[in-house]
């Protein structure tokens, strides 16, 4: 924290001390301090620096650099990387205010401070055009912000004289001795302010206490820090006493004489949130943390962005306390980082409004891994926002054919941006959190889903197939599904918390789990739409000789001019219904002319499918079909008998192809040739899986592939009908698969070669 007050799109970078008019000649001594009083490194490159009498000239341009939080900066004088003169030379004040800003890259004002007077057309960063400004500082003096790199954006208020600059350096507090600097240096130690919030608090009452909550990683020494409140401004305070040191992960409660729980005791009055009221912790004069509550704002206090505050805590009942839901998590804004709930002095704060569970952020939170069907279940989950997660009171659901069971996860736990959470069963070796657990093994369909107050979080489908018609985060019944893991493997996201609500491309198989670390980095696919049309089914296989499981394959064609990528695209086959086949993982790219072939563990497919099962038309028509990354058809074939189902052609055509015998394949011929008639499928019995089918003409005639003689007097394997007759095919049948897959590899690595 320790934040200046600045408006939240300004916040940061700082004017903090400047010698415009140095003992001596000015050129190449004058000097500008910048600190940046946010919490991020500045990139600086393109900033500037401007200087006005009565209007604005640019003096100085940052070609690169960078300015860490609390760090200064100084460009101008003798020595540092940033020495030299200013073109031109800084105004010297006198007649008339003159003035200094900071811009950054796209020039948007930054910082402004105004000096000498009168003033007449200069404003300040809030609009306002002050009769004085900052304090003139000549002959070797500078003004400087006490307190250091605050800012009210009120020159005159926020910098006081020094006669002893320190540049480079903090400003020393002035320890009220008039105008001039006496240079004492404050004792008071700040290390670990970023940490420090206030956390909880109780007001209006003879009991009142406010808990402070250490959220960093380092202790903090509050020796000296104030605690600040007020009804319209900060008018009273009280002082944390020598020697209180506050640990990582602590709270210390600081209580009025009536308070029952309290580790230390102060005197301390706070509003009631009549109208706004403010509290606010404090260290050298700099603000740590702020709570503006009650409402409405009359007195327009500034939250801890500087701004005018709009988000304001809510008033708490009698027996309530405010708290921060998550515990210790602040972003600023009152409204969203606290509630009115039941107390938890020195205590983590669980409850939230009405005992429900708080469900904000829930939209960052995802199921990431897991391992399911063993004594040794874990689910982890991931925080992919940029804020902090009360899981207080969610639940883990799952079952085989419904959510059946449920585990809740305790009070009070919070996953923050980027870590991980495990919650694993009595036998899981790495674990946050021990649930008890009973997730599906995907002998079909099991789901595994997170929801906060009923409402669903996110949800993991895996297995095949989804008979029990579970349902996927956006409402439908489910087609993309997760894979079924093997033993000591695990179902993870192809990348930390990506999620499209689609299983089958937001998680792969992970052969080395990672319990409660990042996931292997998969890249995750891109949907490419087959805007044209070019990808077609060219040849496939339902009957192949002997057993079907492992022969059956489908050759795809590109008959386009473009590559395209085909990550998320799928094969479907149909008897009854239509049930997906394979589905193409990420990063498959199919160039023009080329040949893909998917098929069963023995026919050399470019991508196993050991799921296929092309249907065998055995007692009416079967179907295979193409569909791109959105689920829309791009090519269909119906084959065998009469068709019997609901299940059509490209158009809703229901023209079938008739049907072939054992090993024949069907092809297209031309390659890619489609009219969407039966008649562009061509019987080959001598198939030709990942290479260009045969022009029948070459072949004798029309390869039937029915077992009778061919047209020009060749029969289905190759031989004349009677001797001496010429003109058959000299390409291998089917039985001779062996050999013909070994040329039609080596014409594949020739293609892509």
């Amino acid at each position: 924290m320790l934040l200046a007050l600045v408006s939240p799109a300004l916040a940061g970078l700082l004017l903090n001390e400047v010698v415009y008019d140095p003992s001596g000649a000015d050129d190449g001594l004058e000097w500008i301090e910048l600190c940046n009083s946010g919490t991020t490194t500045l990139d600086l490159a393109g900033f500037s620096l401007e200087n006005a009498g009565d209007s604005y000239t640019e003096v100085y341009t940052f070609a690169s650099g960078t300015l860490a939080p609390g760090a200064y900066l100084v460009v101008g004088g003798a020595t540092g990387a940033y020495a030299g003169s200013f073109s031109p030379n800084i105004q010297n004040g006198g007649a008339e205010t003159d003035g200094l800003r900071v811009k950054d890259a796209s020039g948007t004002v930054l910082d402004t401070v105004l000096y000498d007077d009168p003033n007449t057309t200069l404003a300040e960063d809030g609009g306002a055009i002050p009769s004085t400004g900052a304090p003139a500082a000549t002959g070797g003096k500078s003004f400087g912000r006490f307190p250091d790199c605050a800012d009210t954006n009120v020159s005159a208020t926020d910098f006081v004289l020094y006669t002893a600059p320190s540049q480079g350096v903090a400003n020393v507090d002035p320890d009220g001795g008039g105008s001039e600097d006496t240079g004492t240096v404050s004792t008071v130690d700040c290390t670990g302010s970023d940490g420090i919030v206030i956390n909880e608090l109780v007001y209006s009452t003879d009991s009142e206490w406010v808990e402070l909550y250490n959220d960093g990683s380092a202790p903090a020494l509050l020796d000296g820090w104030l605690l600040e409140f007020g009804t319209s401004s900060f008018s009273n305070d009280a002082e944390i006493p020598v020697g209180t040191t506050l640990g990582p992960g602590e709270w210390l409660v600081l209580g009025s004489a009536g308070a029952a729980v309290k580790d230390i005791e102060l005197d301390m009055d706070l509003g009631n949130a009549a109208s706004t009221d403010g509290l606010r912790l404090s260290c050298n004069a700099l603000p740590v943390d702020t709570v503006l509550y009650g409402d409405p704002n009359t007195d327009s206090w500034l939250d801890d962005t500087g701004a005018v505050a709009t988000s304001l805590a809510p008033e708490h009942s009698d027996g309530d306390s405010l708290q921060r839901i998550p515990n210790g998590v602040d972003t600023d804004q009152c409204g969203a980082d606290f509630v009115a709930g039941a107390p938890s002095p020195g205590a983590e704060n669980t409850t939230g409004p009405s005992g429900d569970s708080d469900c904000t952020g829930s939209d960052s939170i995802v199921i990431n891994e897991l391992v399911y069907s063993t004594d040794a279940e874990w689910v982890e989950l991931y925080n992919a926002g940029s804020a902090a997660v009360l899981l207080d009171g969610w639940l883990l659901e799952f079952g085989t054919s419904s959510y059946s069971k449920d585990a809740a996860v305790p009070a009070g736990t919070t996953l923050r941006p980027g870590e991980w959470l495990v919650l694993g069963s009595a036998g899981a070796l790495v674990k946050d959190i021990e649930l008890d657990m009973d997730l599906g093994n995907a002998s079909s369909t099991d789901a595994l889903r997170l929801t906060c107050n009923t409402v669903p979080v996110d949800t993991v489908l895996y297995g095949d197939p989804n008979t029990d018609s579970w349902l996927d985060d956006s409402g439908a019944v489910a087609t993309s599904l997760a894979p079924d893991h093997g033993t000591g493997e695990s179902l993870a996201r192809v990348q930390d918390g990506y999620d499209t609500d689609a299983c089958a491309a937001d998680f792969t198989v992970s052969e080395a789990p990672t319990p409660g670390a990042a996931n292997p980095v998969v890249e995750p696919p891109v949907c490419e739409i087959d805007g044209a049309g070019s990808l077609k089914i060219n040849e496939f296989i339902y009957n192949p000789d002997g057993t079907d499981t492992g022969n059956e394959w489908v050759e795809l064609y590109n008959a386009g001019t473009t590559a395209l990528r085909l990550d998320d695209y799928t094969l479907q086959g149909a008897g009854t219904t239509w049930d997906e086949d394979f589905r193409f993982p990420g990063g498959v790219s199919l160039a023009p002319g080329e040949f893909v072939l998917v098929g069963g563990a023995n026919v050399g497919a470019d991508y196993v499918a050991d799921g296929m099962s092309i249907d065998n038309a055995g007692s009416g028509a079967g179907g295979l079909r193409l569909l791109d990354c959105e689920g829309n058809v791009l090519d269909t074939v119906l084959y065998g008998g009469d068709i019997e189902d609901d299940i059509s052609g490209d158009g809703g055509s229901t023209e079938v192809v008739p049907e072939v015998s054992e090993a024949v394949s069907l092809g297209r011929y031309p390659d890619g040739g489609d009219t969407d008639a039966a008649t562009d499928w061509i019987p080959y019995s001598a198939p030709s899986p990942g290479s260009a089918n045969a022009d029948p003409a070459a072949l004798g005639g029309d390869d039937t592939g029915t077992g009778g003689p061919k047209p020009g007097g060749c029969n289905n394997d190759g031989a004349p009908t009677a001797p001496g007759e010429g003109g058959c095919s000299t390409v291998l049948p089917f039985g001779g698969m062996e050999v013909a897959l070994a040329a039609v590899a080596l014409l594949r690595r020739r293609r892509r070669g």
